[in-house]
């Protein structure tokens, strides 16, 4: 199996720049499946999505000690948002010799 990353291309400062995901946005991912496990889960078009306010996640990371402004958790999603993750499974060949 091989996974590729590219990624998020996102306006930040005035410029365009590239930002793969990191620590950050790890913790707002997560924070984000615990709102949805604790009653924020929604249906998107037969897929799991989540109901939330800035306000709301910003209060979870705090519950969980991570504190992060404003800007810094609507950047994290951009980023999630923006990043291309890609999973190809390799078909096994076998050889014989």
């Amino acid at each position: 199996m091989t996974f590729k990353l590219k990624p998020a291309l996102i306006e930040k400062d005035g410029e365009n720049v590239l930002i793969y995901p990191d620590q950050r946005e790890e913790l707002v991912e997560d924070a984000l499946r615990k709102l949805a496990v604790n009653g924020n889960g929604v249906d998107v078009q037969g897929k799991a999505g989540v109901n939330f306010t800035l306000y709301e996640l910003k209060k979870e990371l705090e519950r969980v000690g991570h504190t992060f402004n404003l800007n810094e958790i609507k950047e994290a999603l951009l980023v999630c948002k923006a990043t291309k993750r890609q999973t190809q499974h390799l078909r096994s060949v076998e050889t014989s010799f």
